[in-house]
This record gives structure tokens, sequence and C-alpha cells, in this order.
């Protein structure tokens, strides 16, 4: 065997080139209590800022734990760096898995929240056609009903779609 093949294999053995396993409803629960707790936030981040190659949605929850730094920060100076590490890490999300509905879904609700100003907002209307059309044609993991729920939810307390097309992607919806 060649040198460069048992480095290859020693780099794969120790996890240098996979990504840490994460449980996705256990990071989706930490993720909604990080919203309301800069304690939270800051945890979680740190633990999936450790990850050597995550995965495009993990990379995508990173951004929006960025996003809420911004939130929960008091210095203004730190909310603008905050958000501007959050739109660079939520472009190589997007770019790396550009019709995954969970990635468009977290740029899309932080960037509702952002003060269009600020020029962090300028996704949205893109989300939220890539994600509309997405649900349309039932492109998201079965397993991910509950996270479809809260997408709906968020577009209904938001306003974000018009109620007929609402009424649509809930009729959608595998009934369960």
């Amino acid at each position: 065997m060649s040198i460069r093949f048992i480095l290859f294999l020693l780099l794969l053995s120790t996890g240098g080139f996979a990504s840490e396993v994460v449980d996705m409803k256990s990071l989706r629960e930490r993720y909604y209590a990080a919203v309301h707790s800069s304690v939270a936030t800051e945890k979680l981040y740190s633990e999936l800022k450790k990850q050597r190659l995550p995965a495009p949605v993990i990379l995508a929850y990173v951004g929006s734990l960025e996003a809420l730094r911004a939130k929960h920060a008091i210095n203004p100076y730190y909310k603008l760096q905050y958000l501007r590490e959050a739109d660079q890490t939520m472009q190589k999300a997007v770019k790396a898995a550009p019709d995954n509905i969970e990635i468009r879904f977290l740029r899309f609700s932080y960037q509702y929240y952002v003060p269009e100003f600020l020029g962090y907002s300028e996704n949205k209307e893109e989300d939220l056609k890539v994600m509309v059309a997405l649900l349309k044609a039932g492109k998201y993991p079965r397993q991910d009903t509950a996270l479809v729920k809260n997408m709906l939810g968020f577009f209904e307390e938001t306003q974000s779609v018009s109620r007929a097309e609402l009424k649509l992607l809930k009729m959608s919806l595998p009934q369960s």
C-alpha cells in the first residue's frame, strides 16, 4: 500500500473527512430555545462550530445562530459583525445545497426580521419562491413534516404567502 492511501485511511478513521452525526430533532429543539436565550445561542453555536466538515444544513444552522448572536448582542458593532458573518455562512450553505428547504427556511426566517436598509434581507423573495415550489412538489423528506408545519405556521403568522396559497400548501402535506 502506498503511504498516501494509508494516510487517507487514517484520516477517515479519525473523522478527518466526516462531519459528526447530528440528531436533527434535537438540533431543531435547541435552536428554537436559542431564539429566546443568548446562553443557549452561544452554547449551540460553539458546539456546531467545532465540526470539521459540517453538512450544508448544519452550516445553515451555524449561520442562523450567527444571526441570533446579532439579535442578542447589545453593541451595534457586534450586531452588524454577526449579521455579516451570518450572511456569508448562509450564502455558503445555500450554494452547497440550493434545493434544501430547511436551509432556505433558516435564511428566510432570520432575513424576515432584519431591517431591509441593512442590506441583509435581499434573498427573502428568492427563498420564498424556492420553498413554495419545493413544498408544492413535495420535495422535502417525509420525516420532516413537523418542520414543514412550522414553516407553514411561520408563513401564516408573518403573512408571507396569500391565504389561498397557504391553504394549497397545507393541502399538499401528507395526511397523518
